[in-house]
This record gives structure tokens, C-alpha cells and sequence, in this order.
């Protein structure tokens, strides 16, 4: 056997949502669930980084036990007598749970969004519009944290702070300094540098992109115009340099404009082919995966997991730490299976409704 070829026998069986799926052993739960391409919560939990599990948004519900289990912690587990392990990410329990989860980080966490630099692409903004709740039943004074002095590059408003402690495992475990740490217990919680000091790295302003909050923010970008009240200028985007280059191939200098015409459709329907052409493999999904080298594996779950990303969630996996190669791969196939169809069939649909009304 090859040494990229997985060992069968040793692989263990789960089930996730009720789709069976073949992981190592000590493997987590919540890479279990991601090797379905099932997108499982989270704030403190980071591949590059040491399990925490300070969180808790990750809980999943597995058969058998008596209440919901941290996913980034809970390794799987081989068949027993009532066979394999059986995981829900969707189950009302779990529902209710990061509910409950979402409610408890933002009893202390300050309204802030209008007037934060991480406004429009915070992780707590976008989990809490998925799986928060509309109102709040805290009606007490919130706590007060005092800022803190890091360096000429960080920025910190530690009222914001979800004590994640993702910040601290980078310095002990990336960094190899001891500099970050927390202090005190339960609503008193800080994370600081203990003493009076700054958090001497050459790698410190790394923290300002790991921070799933606006708890670390950039001085130098510090009020500055967010993306969302950025200036627009008139350019030209790529997708329609995609759909100049394929109407140049067809000869046709504007297919959208010959409103009805067979011309203009064959043009459209040639760009969604040759883009849903482009992604058939995220067309079949295996679930097993015993016939694959885990390299394969591995590239299966990032397609299915960029196939299901939005707009705005593609661009934030460059800040849970994939490589800028990476990074370029996803995007790339965020286009072809994602806009350039949705561009397409835009375009059809303009052009067939133009026609009518003629």
C-alpha cells in the first residue's frame, strides 16, 4: 500500500446528518462534519492552532449522549454495539443551543458595529444573524475592560473581546512568546500581557486578522472608510471581461442587446455550459472516502465547502489562514461554479423578458 493511500481497516465510520463518511482515527468531529462538506460554527477553533474550546459554538448533538458536545474537541469514535457514531449539526437541540451561545457572547459584547473597523466582515455579526437570536433578555449594566498597549501595529478595544484566546495560542504556539495570556475568571476574564508591556513579534500584527471580533484592529486603518463605504468608480469587472472574451469567440459583438434573438441565447447558454462544464466534478460527491488518497479528500471538502460560500464569506478564507495558492484556487472555483452561471443566466433572463415586451 502507498503511503498516500489511506489504511482501511483503521478508518473509522460516522455518520453526519445521516451520510456516512470515513475519517482516521483521533480525527475530530467537526473535521468529520467538514469532510461532508458540512459547515460546522466556530470562533476559537483555527487548523494552525491548538483546541481550546472556549467557545462553544461548534456543539453538535451526537445519539446517545445526554446533551450537546463541542465538536472541535470530540474525537470520533469507533462502531459500537449500536453502531456507527451518529452526528447532528441540525437537530432543534443544537439549534437551541447556539442560540443560547450566541446570547451569552453578546452579553457583554458592546453595540459597536456602526463605528467598528471589523463592521461587514465580523464572524460575530455573521453568526449572530444565522444563529442568534432577535432579542436579548440581559438588561444589566455591561462590563468595562480597559484597553491595552500592544505595539505600534494593534490596535485593542478588549470590551469587544469573546476571550476566544485565539490571540494567545498564536503568541505561545506561532509566535514563541508568552507575551498574551488571560487573567481573573468567569465575567472578569482579560487578556492582556499581565505586565506593563507590548507583544514584541515580528509577527504580532498577525493577531489584527486572527481576531474573530473587532477586539484587535489595525492603527493605521483605525476609522478609515469600511469596504461597504468605500468610493465606486465606474471599471470594468471580470465578469464582463468573461463575457466579452466569450462573445468574441461567437463573433457576436453584443449578445445581451439582440433582445430574443437565437444568436444572443446560444451566446448565454454557451457561457453557462463552459463554466457548469468547468465544475462538473463538484456535480458527484462521494462520501466515502476509501478509494482516495487524503490528498484527494482534502481538495473534494474545500470544493463542496466553496461551492456552498456566498459573496462575502469566500473572501474570509483567507483570514482563517489558507495559503495565498490556495486561496486563488477557491476563488477560482467560486467563479466558475458561483457567478459565472449566476451571470449567465441573469443575462438570459434580461434579454428574454426584452424580447417579450417587443
Amino acid at each position: 500500500m502507498s503511503a498516500e493511500s489511506p489504511n482501511v481497516e483503521s478508518l473509522v465510520q460516522v455518520h453526519v446528518n445521516d451520510h456516512p463518511v470515513f475519517v482516521p482515527p483521533n480525527t475530530t468531529v467537526l473535521e468529520a462534519c467538514e469532510e461532508v462538506g458540512v459547515q460546522v460554527p466556530r470562533f476559537c477553533y483555527h487548523p494552525a492552532l491548538s483546541i481550546a474550546g472556549n467557545c462553544r459554538m461548534c456543539l453538535v448533538e451526537i445519539a446517545g449522549t445526554p446533551k450537546p458536545v463541542a465538536s472541535c474537541a470530540m474525537p470520533v469514535m469507533p462502531p459500537g454495539p449500536r453502531g456507527p457514531m451518529q452526528i447532528y449539526t441540525d437537530s432543534p437541540l443544537v439549534k437551541k443551543a447556539r442560540e443560547g451561545v450566541v446570547e451569552f457572547l453578546l452579553l457583554n459584547h458592546p453595540l459597536d458595529c456602526p463605528i467598528c473597523d471589523q463592521g461587514g466582515e465580523c464572524d460575530l455579526q455573521e453568526q449572530t444573524m444565522v444563529y442568534g437570536s432577535d432579542r436579548s433578555r440581559y438588561f444589566f449594566e455591561k462590563r468595562l475592560v480597559d484597553d491595552k498597549n500592544l505595539g505600534p501595529f494593534i490596535k485593542t478595544i478588549m470590551t469587544r473581546c469573546i476571550h476566544c484566546t485565539r490571540c494567545v495560542r498564536f503568541a505561545e504556539e506561532v509566535a514563541g512568546v508568552d507575551d498574551l495570556g488571560t487573567t481573573n475568571r468567569g465575567r472578569d476574564t482579560e487578556i492582556g500581557t499581565y505586565v506593563g508591556k507590548i507583544f514584541d513579534s515580528e509577527v504580532s500584527g498577525n493577531v489584527v486578522d486572527l481576531c474573530p471580533v473587532g477586539g484587535f484592529t489595525k492603527k493605521k486603518y483605525n476609522f478609515t472608510p469600511k469596504v461597504s463605504e468605500s468610493q465606486q468608480s465606474p471599471s470594468l469587472s471580470f465578469i464582463d471581461k468573461k463575457v466579452r472574451e466569450n462573445n468574441n469567440n461567437l463573433n457576436v459583438n453584443n449578445p445581451t442587446k439582440v433582445a430574443g434573438s437565437a444568436l444572443a441565447s446560444a451566446a448565454l447558454k454557451t457561457v453557462l455550459e463552459r463554466s457548469m462544464k468547468s465544475s462538473n466534478f463538484l456535480s458527484t460527491r462521494s462520501f466515502s472516502s476509501v478509494h482516495s488518497p487524503p490528498s484527494i479528500n482534502a481538495m473534494r471538502v474545500m470544493q463542496n465547502r466553496i461551492a456552498t460560500c456566498s459573496l462575502t464569506s469566500i473572501f474570509h478564507l483567507q483570514k482563517t489562514g489558507m495559503k495565498p495558492q490556495d486561496f486563488k484556487f477557491a476563488t477560482k472555483i467560486f467563479r466558475r461554479s458561483i457567478l459565472y452561471p449566476m451571470t449567465a443566466m441573469v443575462a438570459l433572463g434580461v434579454a428574454s423578458s426584452a424580447a417579450s415586451k417587443k
